[in-house]
């Protein structure tokens, strides 16, 4: 059976088609350039998927919750040349020069703020220069002059750890609101079950060559493991190697439902299709050939993921 003339599917349409579940639940989290006070103690943030079995259940952990470290500087007027303000130690030096956050950000070399007319335009640029810089201590958070003469701080990631970014201001002009951001509080785990009747995977057994036909008996299994209690799809092909890397010939009998399934299409003929279950979630295929033949069934998952039979084998 062929598809109809331009009829191009894309994996992503079979799925909206099918309905096919999403993924599993996982919590990435991925903080390149943490700030210089913890770079000793946070190196990267990596995704992580935990699964526990409890009782019954598969859980997913995922992390919820969680508020972000924040403080601001006040522009109480317009700073006066050298003037300068330390965010998360890096220095900012206020002059008549053109703004650049290109330099060391030190004490010796600090970045350059251009002294603008009115404090509310100062506030803005100090959270453009800030949002535009690629120093690891300040690209962890992030900036907004909006709000009249304020340049407000927020830490990208909540968490206490936040609290520990610092503010320092050596002017009369500028008020830095607290010497360290506060407010922040850890994210929580959670654990999230596994829905019901959501395919998490496939059983199988292999028979042996009974007048030229193995039989491949399978059972859809949701996330517990436990038989799915209704018909769903898969698409599936015939593979020559045991990892399924590599699309087998057709076998000279053909490939074909048993008792249990349907077969809906075949997109190469005895090779590669599709085919729904029966209602209880298991089907059975039956592959012919009369001759020394060797292949894999290979089972898509609505996940992406593969499972593989055990070798199927004729003539033996």
């Amino acid at each position: 059976m062929a598809l109809a003339d331009g009829t191009a599917r894309t994996i992503s349409a079979i799925r909206t088609l099918l309905g096919l579940p999403t993924g599993r639940i996982v919590r990435r989290s991925t903080l390149a350039d943490m700030f210089e006070t913890l770079q000793n103690r946070v190196k990267s943030f990596m995704e992580l998927t935990i699964t526990a079995d409890v009782e019954t259940a598969n859980f997913t952990e995922i992390m919820t919750g969680g508020t972000k470290s924040a403080g601001s500087f006040k522009f109480n007027a317009v700073p006066t040349a050298l003037d300068t303000i330390t965010i998360n130690g890096v220095v900012l030096k206020f002059t008549a020069a053109a703004s650049d956050v290109t330099t060391a950000g030190t004490t010796a070399v600090p970045y350059i703020i251009n002294i603008k007319g009115t404090a509310e335009l100062q506030s803005n640029e100090v959270a453009t220069q800030l949002n535009a810089s690629t120093h690891a201590s300040l690209t962890i958070a992030t900036y907004d002059g909006t709000t009249a003469d304020t340049t407000g701080v927020t830490v990208d990631m909540p968490g206490t750890v936040g609290d520990e970014f610092t503010l320092e201001d050596t002017s009369l002009t500028i008020a830095a609101t607290v010497t360290a951001l506060t407010g922040g509080v850890d994210m929580v785990a959670k654990a999230i079950a596994a829905a019901p009747n959501l395919v998490g995977g496939v059983t199988m057994s292999v028979s042996a060559d009974v007048g030229n036909a193995v039989t491949i008996t399978g059972q859809a299994v949701d996330a517990n493991g436990a038989d799915l209690a209704e018909a769903t799809q898969f698409m599936y092909f015939l593979s020559s190697d045991a990892a399924g890397q590599a699309v087998s010939a057709a076998p000279d009998g053909g490939i074909a439902m048993g008792t249990d399934g349907t077969m809906i299409v075949e997109f190469t003929a005895e090779v590669v299709g599709w085919f729904t279950t029966e209602a209880d979630g298991d089907f059975d295929i039956v592959v012919t050939d009369a001759g020394a033949f060797t292949s894999y069934l290979v089972v898509m998952l609505p996940s992406g993921r593969r499972v593989i039979s055990d070798v199927i084998t004729h003539g033996a």
